[in-house]
C-alpha cells in the first residue's frame, strides 16, 4: 500500500480460461444433498467456523458451541471465518478419533461420522492437509442459512462472445415473488463485432430449490412493460430447478439479433413445496469496510407484483435482477 492506490491491469479481467456457468448451493446439514453434489461435482465449497484449538493432531476437527468468547473476552455468536473443499465423507469415522482438549476439557462429538475435507494450510497440517469435521459440528449442522455448501460449474470460456447483465457486483440479496410470477430484464444488443447476435443462452438466479420456470424472450418491448414486445417463442421453454444457486438455461430454439435491436428476457417462477420463490437481486452495498455499488438505471430490470411491472431501480436505487442473456456472434 505505502500511500500509493495500486490498481490491476484491466487486460486481466478477459484473460479467461474458464466461465462459471452454474453453481448450486445446499445447506451443510441436509447431508444427503451434500453427498449427491459431491458424487456429481467432485468437490463442494464449504464454510465454517474454525479455531485451531478444537482440532486434534490426527487432522479431526470439532467445534460444539454455538456462541464462544472472543480475544476480547465479548460473547459472540458462532459465524463462519473459514472455508474448505469437501471432497468426500466417512459415516464410521468414530467420535474417538477426536482428541483435542479446550480449557481442560475433552472435545469430542456425541455421534460417529465426518466430512472429509481440503483445507488451506499446506500438507503440513491436519492428515496431509486435509481435516476430518464432525458431522456434528455446529456449522455442520446448523440450518442457518451462511452454513452452506457450494457446487460449480465450469465451461470453456469461449462458449458465448457476450454477456449481457447488469448485475456483477458482490452486493447481492434476495426478494419474495408469488408463484407464478415473473422477473425480466430488457437488453439492446451492442453489435460489437459488426455482425449479428445469436442468443443462445440465459441465466437467473433462485435461492429457494425446486422451481418451475419458464422463459420467454420479448423482441421490442417498451422500457416500462418487458412483455409488451413480440413473443420470441410460440410457447416458453420450461424446466425445473433442483437446489438453490445460479442456473445458466441454452435455449432450444435460437434468436437472432441485429445492432441496436432491443429484447427482454423474462423468468417465471413457481416452487415445488412453496408458495413463493425467493430470489436475487444485485444491490449496493458495504462489507467488511468495502462499499460495493450496484449501477442499474431505470428501464432495465422488472419484478412482477400483483399482475403489474415494477422496475427494480425504483424498489433500491441502482438494483438489478441477477438475469443475464449469452449471445454468439453470427
Amino acid at each position: 500500500y505505502g500511500g500509493h492506490l495500486n490498481y490491476v491491469n484491466e487486460s486481466l479481467a478477459y484473460a479467461d480460461v474458464a466461465h462459471l456457468q452454474n453453481a448450486r448451493f445446499v445447506n451443510t446439514c441436509d447431508r444427503n444433498s451434500v453427498k449427491e453434489l459431491i458424487m456429481q461435482y467432485g468437490a463442494v465449497s464449504t464454510s465454517l467456523f474454525y479455531h485451531s484449538g478444537f482440532q486434534s493432531d490426527n487432522g479431526a476437527y470439532y467445534f460444539p458451541y454455538r456462541s464462544y468468547l472472543d480475544s476480547y473476552g465479548r460473547v459472540t455468536n458462532t459465524t463462519t471465518n473459514h472455508i474448505v473443499s469437501i471432497v468426500g465423507w466417512d459415516d464410521n469415522y468414530s467420535r474417538d478419533n477426536f482428541t483435542a482438549v479446550y480449557n481442560g476439557r475433552s472435545i469430542k462429538p456425541s455421534v460417529n461420522g465426518a466430512w472429509i475435507a481440503k483445507n488451506s494450510y499446506g500438507t503440513e497440517q491436519g492428515d496431509n492437509g486435509y481435516i476430518y469435521i464432525s458431522y456434528a459440528d455446529v456449522t455442520m449442522s446448523d440450518k442457518k442459512t451462511d452454513f452452506l455448501s457450494y457446487a460449480f460449474d465450469m465451461e470453456s470460456a469461449d462458449n458465448y462472445d457476450h454477456n449481457y447483465q447488469y448485475d456483477g457486483s458482490y452486493g447481492s440479496t434476495i426478494r419474495s415473488l408469488s408463484n407464478g410470477s415473473s422477473v425480466a430484464s430488457r437488453y439492446t444488443v451492442k453489435g460489437i463485432s459488426g455482425t449479428n447476435e445469436r442468443l443462445d443462452a440465459v441465466g437467473f438466479s433462485v435461492y429457494t430449490p425446486n422451481v418451475n420456470y419458464s422463459i420467454q424472450v420479448y423482441k421490442s418491448p417498451s422500457s416500462k412493460n418487458p412483455t409488451s414486445g413480440i413473443p420470441m417463442f410460440s410457447a416458453p421453454q420450461t424446466g425445473r430447478t433442483t437446489y438453490g444457486g445460479y442456473y445458466t438455461i441454452p435455449l432450444n430454439k435460437k434468436l437472432v439479433f441485429q445492432k441496436g435491436d432491443v429484447f427482454s428476457v423474462v423468468i417465471t417462477l413457481s416452487a415445488v413445496n412453496e408458495s413463493s420463490v425467493y430470489y436475487f437481486v444485485d444491490c449496493s452495498t458495504n462489507n467488511a469496510g468495502l462499499t460495493f455499488i450496484s449501477n442499474g438505471s431505470t428501464g432495465q430490470s422488472f419484478y412482477e407484483s400483483g399482475s403489474s411491472w415494477h422496475d427494480m431501480d425504483s424498489w433500491s436505487d441502482g438494483a438489478s435482477v441477477r438475469i443475464k442473456a449469452f449471445t454468439a456472434n453470427t
